[in-house]
């Protein structure tokens, strides 16, 4: 009886690490980073638990943007650490980008934050080190290509003298960048897309087809002030209306299309000069971005992806 007890107990322990072993293999190998089942369920987790709608989307497609998502990651680790120490970070950076992530989930302390990542199975630590890849990125980015940003300050002006002095509309936007590599590409991406806005949502597209930085959040911006907006764009707003979104409009780094999730009008004295910096500062961003994606796609290519 004894002996019976003890095979059962060892084929138990077999199955056991088995089963174990098929839950977290090794999928992928990014140069010397490797990726795992559970590397992309904690990815899946990770966005269902800061993003609600992300569980909406199909399970199957929700982990294939979980595995893009952690590749693009791992990518970028490999570079920062080429370049910096992963630990030189100002923490009080760290804390106010914390700080604006939990509020928009309603949540106004870390400790409130950190029982709902535990309540999600995520510890505060892997946001954490997630928050630092992305920061020390953009501050990666910034170092590069500072010099290189072009602002043209006397159009600003003029662009702020034009404007509706007592009045200022106000755009609440989300996105869809794509980057085709040809004509033929570019319609048979604007069809695809087409046909998943009015099948799944602007949201649930953006999670899928954007190569946006917001893609994980559905594509949604903040609230953006129109004078803060190139011509270009706000042409193509202009010409719809809340709930629509625009056709593809060109941009550096490939398209953009612009959805209205929401629009309001304000009356308040404009500070020339706060003005002035407000543009400059939205107009940087804007083009760090656009060195950021640029960046990505050429340092993607000189990294070795294996499939496992």
């Amino acid at each position: 009886m004894i002996k019976i007890k003890f095979i059962i107990f060892f084929l138990l322990i077999i199955f056991h690490q088995k089963s174990f072993g098929v839950e977290n293999k090794i999928i992928l190998k990014i140069d010397n980073e490797i990726i795992t089942t559970i590397d992309i369920k904690n990815e899946y987790r990770y966005l269902t638990t800061l993003n609600k709608n992300f569980k909406e989307i199909e399970k199957n497609k929700a982990l294939k943007i979980a595995k893009n998502s952690i590749i693009k990651e791992k990518i970028k680790k490999i570079e920062l650490e080429k370049n910096i120490n992963l630990d030189d970070i100002n923490n009080d950076v760290l804390d106010q980008i914390l700080k604006n992530i939990y509020n928009k989930l309603n949540i106004y302390n870390i400790d409130d934050f950190e029982k709902y990542l535990n309540n999600h199975q995520l510890e505060l630590d892997y946001v954490q080190d997630k928050i630092k890849i992305e920061t020390l990125w953009n501050e990666l980015i910034y170092k590069k290509y500072n010099s290189k940003i072009k602002i043209n300050i006397d159009q600003i002006k003029e662009e702020i003298i034009k404007g509706d002095k007592n009045k200022l509309k106000s755009y609440l936007l989300s996105e869809i960048v794509f980057t085709p590599k040809n004509k033929k590409e570019f319609e048979s991406q604007v069809y695809i897309i087409n046909n998943s806005i009015m099948k799944n949502g602007f949201e649930k597209t953006a999670y899928e087809y954007s190569i946006s930085e917001t893609a994980n959040n559905g594509g949604k911006l903040d609230w953006i002030e129109e004078n803060v907006l190139n011509k270009l764009i706000l042409e193509n707003l202009n010409k719809i209306t809340v709930g629509k979104h625009t056709d593809p409009i060109r941009i550096p780094q490939g398209f953009i299309i612009l959805k209205i999730e929401d629009m309001q009008k304000t009356e308040k004295d404009i500070d020339f000069n706060n003005e002035i910096k407000k543009i400059i500062k939205f107009r940087t961003n804007e083009q760090l971005n656009q060195f950021s994606k640029i960046f990505y796609e050429k340092i993607k290519k000189d990294i070795e992806i294996n499939e496992l």
